[in-house]
C-alpha cells in the first residue's frame, strides 16, 4: 500500500524503521539524511534527486531560473556521502535534458540493509 505524508521534513511524524520507501526530488536539507535513513525499514529504499552546483551554469546562461543559492546545491559526489551507510543500488550525476527541461542533478537509489 502506498500512503503519502505531507509534513515538515525536519519533524516527520513517523516512527523509525516504518517506511518501505522514501522519494525526495528537488529538495536539499543536508541535516535530514540521518533521519531519512532511520525511517527506512530493513530493505527500504531511498530515492533521491536534486540539483548540483553545476546548475548555476545554466542559471547564469539564462537556461534555468532556479535554484541559484549554492547552499541548496550538491557538490560533486556529495549525495553518495550523504546516503552512507545505505547500500547504493543506482547512482548518476550530471546533465539531464528531457521533457522537464535542462538541469544538472545527482540521483541515487539506496537500500537500508540492516536495522540498528
Amino acid at each position: 500500500m502506498v500512503q503519502g505524508v505531507v509534513a515538515d521534513a525536519l519533524h516527520l511524524p513517523i516512527a523509525c524503521g516504518r517506511l518501505g520507501g522514501i522519494v525526495c526530488v528537488n529538495f536539499l536539507e543536508r541535516s535530514i539524511f540521518p533521519s531519512l535513513q532511520e525511517l527506512l525499514e530493513q530493505g527500504g529504499l531511498l530515492i533521491y534527486e536534486t540539483y548540483t552546483l553545476d546548475q548555476l551554469q545554466l542559471v547564469r546562461e539564462g537556461r534555468a531560473r532556479a535554484p541559484s543559492d549554492p547552499r541548496y546545491l550538491l557538490e560533486r559526489g556529495e549525495l553518495l556521502r550523504l546516503v552512507h551507510p545505505l547500500t547504493v543500488l543506482d547512482w548518476r550525476e550530471g546533465y539531464v535534458e528531457d521533457e522537464a527541461g535542462s538541469r544538472y542533478v545527482a540521483s541515487v537509489v539506496a537500500r537500508r540493509e540492516a536495522l540498528g
